[in-house]
């Protein structure tokens, strides 16, 4: 019965979500780095965002499917439903329960499957704006590149959540701004992880950077 109520719960948000969304209007910018990521492996790749901004992100790449790790949580069925319904394949897992196992089944299906990924790279409770080691483990073992995926909103609602979620305002405009690729060699050492994870952070904050006053 609780499982019930989850998927209810879920799918009159999407709804509300696919109407909120169907009155935005969004710019993409930086698609010149999107196309280098084209050239580098099977014309895939794997973005990096903030949790903040998924709402976003999932309304305007309905046109690019993408494998998307949500939280094996009963809140994660909202996001879960969402994803599908946008077009995207959700993979189950968190970094409380089912993080490893959540991980591998991201890898075998990018490798398996012909789509892109798409990781929430502070997520699933934060600290926000800390880029995790996850996203650099996918990357090694897929041999994709990563493209950091900025987003900002002119007008937005901003959630009193520890990701500070960001839910832009009805007939408002967000942008969209694709960061330069990061490739990730297969023989990175482990010691290396974190500077990385340090520049694809930076990557996403220039990037918001770079949008927000357009």
């Amino acid at each position: 019965m609780k499982e019930l109520g989850h998927k209810v719960l879920a799918y009159i948000a999407y709804v509300f979500s696919r109407l909120l969304t169907s009155t935005l209007r969004v710019e993409y910018r930086g698609l010149e780095n999107l196309e280098k990521a084209k050239q580098l492996k099977q014309g895939r790749y794997i973005y990096a965002l903030w949790h903040q901004d998924l709402l976003m992100a999932l309304s305007s790449h309905t046109h690019d499917k993408c494998a998307m790790i949500v939280s094996a949580s009963g809140d994660g069925q909202l996001v879960a439903t969402a994803c599908e319904k946008y077009g995207h394949y959700p993979v189950r897992g968190s970094s409380h329960r089912g993080a490893i196992k959540a991980l591998f089944s991201m890898i075998e299906t990018l490798k398996q499957e012909s789509f892109n990924g798409a990781i929430t790279v502070d997520g699933p409770k934060g600290p926000r704006h800390i880029v995790k080691r996850g996203i650099i483990d996918i990357a090694k073992k897929t041999q994709l590149p990563i493209i950091p995926l900025a987003i900002y909103p002119k007008k937005a609602w901003t959630f009193n959540s520890w990701d500070q979620f960001r839910m832009p305002k009805p007939f408002s405009k967000f942008f969209v701004y694709y960061g330069e690729p990061f490739v990730v060699t297969s023989n990175l050492a482990l010691d290396d992880y974190d500077k990385l994870c340090q520049e694809i952070g930076s990557s996403l904050l220039q990037g918001e950077e770079k949008i927000k006053n357009l």
